[in-house]
C-alpha cells in the first residue's frame, strides 16, 4: 500500500491508521519542502486529521474534501495569534500535496487539559473553569475578521431534520421526539450578535502548564471548525466538551464569562441545552451518558440536572 496521499477524488479515508509509520513519507516531504527537515517527526495520537510534530512546528494534513478546515484554521490562526492571554499557534506555511491540503504552525507549550483534569480536586477545577470563562470572553471580544462567516446557511444545514440526526445515534424515543419542539425557539431566533467562536472548547484543545506550583491555562489550538456565530453556540456544549457534567463548573465559567448571576436560572439551563442539542457535534445519547444511569423523563428535567443553574 502506498502511503502517499490518494488523489483528491479518491473517497478512501485511511484516518483510522493516521498514526501509522507510513504517514512519515508525506509528512517528511512537506517538512523538506518548507526547510524544516532534518527534525524529529512524531505523530500526535489523537484527533481526526493527520497531525505530526516536526521539531518546533506542527504539520496538519487533511482530506481533500476537508480543505475548508485548513482555510478556516489559516484565517483563525492569523486572527488570534498574540491576541489572547494564552498562546495560540502562529501560521508558518500552507500548501497542497497531491490534492491533500496542509498547514504548518508553530508548536505551543503545555499539555492538553485532559492530561491534568482527572487528578485535580473539585476546587481546582472550579478555579480553572473561571479562567476558562475569562479566556472565552477574550476570544469572543476579538474582531471577527479571519473567522469563517456564513452563519445563517450553516445554521440551516445543521439544524434541519434535527430529531433524525439525533435518532441516528439512538436514545429514548420520547426524548428524541421532543427535540424539535424543545429547540424551536432557539432554532428560530439564532441570528446574532455574531462573534468569533472556537466551537469546540474541549479538554483536548485547551492547554495548561504548571506555573509557580499551580496549574494555569497556557494555550488554545485547533480552529478547524471555528466560525462566526452567536455566543450560546459555544456555551451550550461546554457542560459536555469540557466539564463532563460536573456540577458547579459551568456556573463558575459563566460568571467569569460575564453572565449576570441573576440570569443563571432554570430557564437559562433549558436554553443552553437547546443550543447544545443544535450543535453539529452533539448527540442526545452521548449527553445522556453524563447523567447515567439516571434517565430523565423530559428534556426539561435533563437541563435541570445537567446544567443546574436554577435554584436548588
Amino acid at each position: 500500500m502506498s502511503w502517499l496521499p490518494p488523489p483528491a477524488d479518491d473517497p478512501a479515508v485511511p484516518l483510522r491508521q493516521r498514526n501509522a509509520p507510513g504517514w512519515r513519507i508525506p509528512i517528511e516531504l512537506i517538512a523538506r519542502k518548507h526547510g524544516l527537515f532534518p527534525c524529529d517527526l512524531e505523530p500526535y495520537e489523537k484527533g481526526e486529521t493527520i497531525v505530526w510534530r516536526a521539531g518546533d512546528h506542527v504539520i496538519k494534513l487533511t482530506l481533500p474534501q476537508c480543505a475548508y478546515q485548513i482555510e478556516a484554521e489559516v484565517g483563525c490562526l492569523q486572527a488570534t495569534h498574540g491576541k489572547l492571554s494564552v498562546a495560540t499557534p502562529a501560521l508558518y506555511a500552507q500548501g497542497d500535496l497531491s490534492g491533500w491540503p496542509y498547514l504548518i504552525m508553530t508548536r505551543i507549550g503545555g499539555r492538553p487539559l485532559a492530561d491534568f483534569w482527572p487528578s485535580l480536586a473539585h476546587e481546582e477545577r472550579l478555579r480553572l473553569a473561571g479562567s476558562l470563562g475569562k479566556l472565552c470572553r477574550e476570544l469572543h471580544a476579538l474582531p471577527a475578521d479571519g473567522f469563517p462567516f456564513g452563519w445563517d446557511q450553516f445554521w440551516r444545514e445543521h439544524t434541519a431534520n434535527l430529531s433524525a440526526r439525533h435518532a441516528a445515534h439512538g436514545g429514548p424515543p420520547a426524548l428524541l421526539a421532543s427535540i424539535e419542539p424543545f429547540t424551536r425557539g432557539v432554532r428560530e431566533a439564532a441570528h446574532g450578535p455574531l462573534l468569533p467562536l472556537h466551537t469546540e472548547l474541549s479538554e483536548l484543545h485547551v492547554y495548561a502548564e504548571e506555573r509557580r506550583g499551580r496549574l494555569e491555562l497556557s494555550g488554545l489550538l485547533d480552529f478547524a471548525d471555528a466560525r462566526v456565530g452567536p455566543a450560546q453556540y459555544e456555551l451550550g456544549c461546554l457542560v459536555e466538551f469540557l466539564f463532563r457534567g460536573e456540577l458547579g463548573l459551568l456556573r463558575e465559567f459563566l460568571l467569569a464569562y460575564g453572565v449576570p448571576e441573576g440570569e443563571l436560572t432554570s430557564s437559562y439551563s433549558e436554553t443552553l441545552l437547546a443550543w447544545c442539542l443544535c450543535h453539529r457535534f452533539n448527540n442526545l445519547n452521548r449527553t445522556l451518558a453524563l447523567v447515567a444511569p439516571w434517565v430523565p423523563d423530559s428534556l426539561e428535567a435533563l437541563a435541570a440536572r445537567l446544567y443546574a443553574l436554577g435554584p436548588g
